[in-house]
């Protein structure tokens, strides 16, 4: 096969992972923002374009492109769990407060949760990603009514969870 006719399929392979990033970035939106039925708190869903979902998306961006541009190794075939607020990272530190105040253990609560390819988790855990985390939960912990603030960080957790499901999703239809 010609080099040419390579790059081209390469080419097809990148613009279609990337279509399928951003629907699936749209279903993730479409979900954040619509009401959740019997919930009193559904304005706090609406607010997807705020500054915090944008620092991390940019922070997740960057570990994405990160984990395209490496060169393939065995163990980009392995997976990983992945702390969506970091278990031990120093710099995780005030979402982890923000969760033990509401008794959510961040070390095993299963919606903390989320499979990673070693390849993506790899550029993750890092202070970036830790403050985006931070900044997200200090948003969670002050826009929420005291009842309903557990939920939410819960709820907070399966939307950062879906994001970097994408992600790696997107990442990964792009390796040969």
């Amino acid at each position: 096969m010609s080099s040419f006719v390579i790059a081209f399929v390469k080419s097809i392979s990148i613009v279609a992972a990337s279509i399928s990033a951003i629907m699936a970035g749209s279903a993730i939106s479409d979900a954040i923002t619509a009401p959740r039925p019997q919930d009193p708190q559904a304005e706090f869903y609406g607010l997807v374009d705020s500054f915090e979902w944008s620092f991390l998306d940019s922070v997740l961006g960057q570990a994405a492109c990160k984990a395209m541009a490496r060169e393939y190794i065995e163990r980009d075939n392995q997976y990983d769990i992945h702390h969506i607020v970091p278990k031990g990272h120093p710099s995780a530190l005030p979402a982890r407060k923000l969760l033990e105040q509401e008794k959510i253990d961040s070390k095993t609560e299963p919606r903390n949760l989320v499979l990673l390819s070693k390849r993506f988790h790899y550029y993750l855990n890092t202070n970036a990603y830790c403050e985006a985390i931070n900044v997200i939960f200090h948003f969670v912990s002050i826009t929420s009514k005291e009842e309903y603030l557990r939920d939410n960080y819960l709820y907070t957790m399966d939307i950062i969870g879906g994001l970097l499901s994408g992600y790696d999703l997107a990442i990964n239809s792009m390796l040969p």
